[in-house]
């Protein structure tokens, strides 16, 4: 075993850095209340020490956490979408920025006349040291004792609370402020994604909605035939028109016709033909299940989809689930049913009519 391993592991910087400040951080409280302890000489003069530490400190940490705070940095204008493809405009929803923008003029504010009014600060800290003297003192006159202790209060506590909220801010509000920022955008971006699954699912039923299928034919040593024809043409749409609206359109009305005629079949074959590896013949037991939903065929509904290689056979294979789930409701909670659609959901690209299906059939699949 290497030597290495025997080693403790070091500490990442940002967790050192954290302890470091926490301890000091303590170390300050304690310092501060053994202080108050000792130079107080009544009640009364305990809480005037105590009350301006804390001023000081409280004053020092604004000014540190104004100086602190991490520029937000957003783009605007134009995104491209994908490579080689038009420019489209970069609608988002972004971060609101007031509490840097006001920082950053503060800061800029505090330093500007601090550096004119540099000599002016000397005579102001001796003014409020004074003040903070007299009233630690017995008389009206502050002792040189309580006008050394004000002294070093003052500048001691201002100068900690500004190096504690200055590092402070660094080390854990700045990734808050962008853990939070990250929330909402990525939150916006998922409700975008949705919406567009959506769009694209509403598209493909209102299309379905609108075809009238033929009808089917009256003969029932002809009917299973027919589906098979059917069938046929569904393959044949999909091996000679490229991917498109047209061939979209038309593989839309080949299973609308297959919804129409599957129905009066008897005897048929569900289970075979959602193993086989015709997609066409597939599609016909998604429109017989989408027609005829019988819960007993889940399990082998949910196998079919999961190897289904064609994105509109996964949808209509998806509406048939959700009519079964509608049959059943105790489906969405079936853990054989969860295990097996869960992998092929994460799978899924953000944004598509199946995913957005899938996710609105079976909500637990988003978790």
């Amino acid at each position: 075993m290497p030597l290495a391993n025997l080693l403790p592991k070091p500490k990442e910087p940002d967790e050192k850095s954290s302890g470091v400040i926490n301890w000091v951080a303590i170390l300050i409280l304690v310092f501060g209340f053994i202080i108050v302890l000792l130079f107080g000489a009544s009640l009364s003069g305990k809480a005037a020490i105590l009350i301006w530490m804390l001023a000081c400190l409280l004053t020092g940490t604004a000014i540190g956490f104004l100086f602190g705070i991490p520029k937000i940095l957003q783009s605007t204008g134009v995104a491209a979408t994908d490579a080689g493809a038009a420019a489209a405009p970069a609608y988002r929803q972004q971060v609101n920025t007031n509490l840097t923008e006001i920082s950053d003029w503060l800061t800029k504010i505090i330093v500007g006349l601090g550096l004119v009014n540099l000599k002016e600060v000397p005579p102001l800290v001796s003014r409020v040291a004074k003040k903070l003297a007299v009233g630690l003192s017995a008389s009206s006159a502050p002792s040189a004792e309580a006008l050394a202790f004000s002294y070093g209060t003052i500048i001691c506590y201002t100068i900690l609370g500004f190096l504690f909220g200055y590092i402070t801010t660094r080390l854990y509000l700045a990734g808050a402020f962008s853990r939070a920022d990250q929330r909402a955008i990525q939150g916006f971006v998922q409700k975008a994604q949705e919406a567009a699954g959506a769009a694209q699912s509403a598209l493909q039923k209102a299309e379905y909605a609108l075809i009238k299928p033929a009808a089917p034919s009256q003969d029932p040593a002809m009917q299973e035939p027919e589906v098979d024809r059917l069938a046929e043409s569904y393959n044949e749409i999909r091996n000679s028109l490229g991917s498109g609206t047209l061939r979209t359109r038309k593989m839309t009305e080949i299973f609308k016709n297959m919804t129409a005629a599957v129905p009066a079949i008897g005897n048929f074959d569900v289970v075979g033909r959602l193993k086989d590896t015709d997609n066409g013949k597939r599609l016909s037991a998604y429109a017989w299940l989408l027609t005829n939903p019988d819960p007993q065929y889940v399990n082998k509904l949910a196998d079919a989809i999961v190897s289904d290689t064609t994105a509109f056979g996964q949808y209509w294979g998806i509406q048939a689930l959700g009519r079964l789930i509608e049959k059943q409701p105790s489906l969405v909670n079936d853990q054989i049913l969860v295990g097996k659609m869960k992998p092929y959901f994460d799978q899924l690209e953000n944004g598509v009519d199946r995913k957005y299906e899938l996710g609105r059939i079976m909500p637990n699949l988003k978790n």
